[in-house]
């Protein structure tokens, strides 16, 4: 017999992050650009390693103590975060807060992540957001470099992997702080970043949520269309910093133009 899938809505649904402690460090990239006159270093990528086991004495003697205890982080949040990161420092501070960016281990401890690909990164999920289920697929298939670097293969394994989720059921549990009170819970765990995010997103479309990009060409963010009013930006600071930046632009057209009409007057006198 063909199983009925429901969707329950009525039941809390929350994203955890349980994150196992892993080191990040900003790497040269060893490899060159050789040019005529000297080698360019290509940039830097972000490798990662596990938190040494500390260690313990017993009788004078030092041995491994207890791995370190994950920590836990609200999906949510952890979304919020990384869509607004965009330095080197920041990522870098992000990833040792958080630990694993993703399933790929291995990956990870011997390529590692460049911030070209954490940029293309929040690009593809402000898509992922934008675009109904059905379609991401067809999406990440025909994805081509974003941006110079951008490591297309790298994004579409991590996505395979990050779709898998382990869910816990609570029923009739004490009220949980992280749980602002509810009583019932399905708990989606996950293991690192990219499974958090996508999880949440995956959570907003089940829930019915439609989300617009912030037209801000130098802003990746989303936001949630809650209104029939049309909306172009994720926040007032960049809707206010497109519009200093148009005026600015017609400031200067203005000027060059009047500096043309100049130019001609005085070739004519």
């Amino acid at each position: 017999m063909k199983q009925q899938i429901e969707k329950v809505l009525g039941i809390p649904i929350a994203v955890v992050l349980r994150a196992t402690p892993w080191i990040w460090e900003l790497k040269s990239d060893k490899d060159k650009i050789r040019t005529t006159v000297e080698p360019i270093p290509l940039p830097q990528r972000f490798i990662a390693r596990p938190a040494p086991v500390p260690m313990v004495k017993w009788k004078g003697i030092e041995l491994p103590g207890p791995p370190p205890i994950p920590k836990d982080f609200d999906g949510r949040a952890i979304r919020d975060r990384f869509m607004e990161l965009k330095t080197d420092e920041d990522h870098l501070a992000f990833l040792n807060q958080y630990g694993k960016f993703s399933l790929l281990g291995e990956f990870e401890k011997s390529r590692g992540w460049r911030r070209v690909d954490f940029e293309g990164w929040q690009t593809v999920f402000a898509e992922l957001a934008k675009r109904a289920p059905e379609t991401w697929s067809d999406y990440v298939d025909s994805l081509l470099p974003l941006r110079p670097g951008f490591d297309i293969l790298g994004v579409r394994s991590a996505l395979f992997f990050g779709s898998r989720h382990e869910v816990e059921f609570h029923w009739h549990g004490l009220p949980q702080i992280g749980w602002r009170g509810a009583k019932h819970l399905a708990l989606l765990q996950a293991s690192d970043v990219v499974s958090a995010i996508f999880a949440t997103i995956e959570i907003d479309h089940l829930r019915g949520a439609k989300f617009g990009v912030c037209a801000r060409t130098d802003c990746p963010k989303f936001f949630e269309i809650t209104s029939r009013h049309s909306r172009k930006y994720c926040s007032q600071y960049c809707a206010h910093l497109e519009s200093v930046r148009r005026t600015r632009g017609r400031q200067r057209k203005k000027r060059a133009k009047s500096r043309k009409r100049s130019r001609a007057r005085l070739g004519r006198s």
